[in-house]
């Protein structure tokens, strides 16, 4: 039977390791490793480099050029359709993992659980079908999470507007003056926005937009 060409990318050494060995020790493996890499800029250039049927991946890893989570995987998506992508993670909002999935991922492996259904997720996913972990099932079953799209639909265009200029870097004083609006004013808008997109952190507003266009 024909390989699965495969790709690890963690910045743990030590999880790479434990996946090889997981996958190795599986009856009748047909997983191979073609490459590993231990940060978003080693992945896509290993991308590059070997052809794979299969992506293993972290969800956060350091990157100088390229970024990763969200916009690391819709690169992937963008520029590698045909690469099946297991995302092994340990996040945890329901927003980040159902937008995974919309942009295409096919699994979701709970990184902080056990790893005995990990020959099963890679199997079922290089194989073109879905696989999400028990515990990612139950977070997502409890959790009404819209679409990114119907998410951003429900802003208001000052909303939107913060958004998208805190995801381009600018500061809320920037964002004051350049809208003509207080301080005060702003960051209200940005916590509506927040709650609207179900983001619990400033910083993921950043990958919000990477996936939505609205850094474009």
């Amino acid at each position: 039977m024909a390989q699965i060409r495969t790709i690890i990318a963690d910045d743990h050494p030590v999880v790479v390791h434990g996946i090889c060995t997981r996958l190795a020790a599986t009856p009748g493996s047909r997983f191979v490793k073609v490459g590993h890499a231990a940060s978003s800029d080693a992945l896509l250039e290993s991308l590059g480099q070997h052809r794979c049927e299969l992506l293993i991946t972290d969800f956060c890893m350091p990157g100088r050029e390229q970024p990763d989570g969200l916009g690391m995987l819709g690169y992937i998506r963008r520029h590698y359709p045909d690469v099946r992508i297991l995302l092994l993670t340990m996040v945890t909002h329901p927003g980040t993992l159902h937008a995974a999935l919309e942009l295409g991922v096919k699994g979701l492996l709970d990184k902080g659980g056990c790893l005995s259904e990990l020959p099963k997720a890679a199997a079922q996913v290089a194989h073109g079908r879905r696989f999400i972990s028990r515990n990612f099932e139950r977070l997502l079953a409890s959790h009404d999470v819209r679409g990114y799209a119907a998410c951003l639909a429900t802003l208001s265009p000052r909303e939107l507007e913060v958004v998208r200029l805190i995801a381009r870097g600018a500061s809320g004083r920037d964002i004051a003056v350049q809208m003509n609006r207080s301080e005060k004013t702003i960051s209200r808008h940005k916590r509506s926005a927040m709650e609207k997109l179900g983001l619990d952190r400033g910083d993921q507003i950043r990958e919000y937009a990477r996936v939505t266009g609205l850094m474009g």
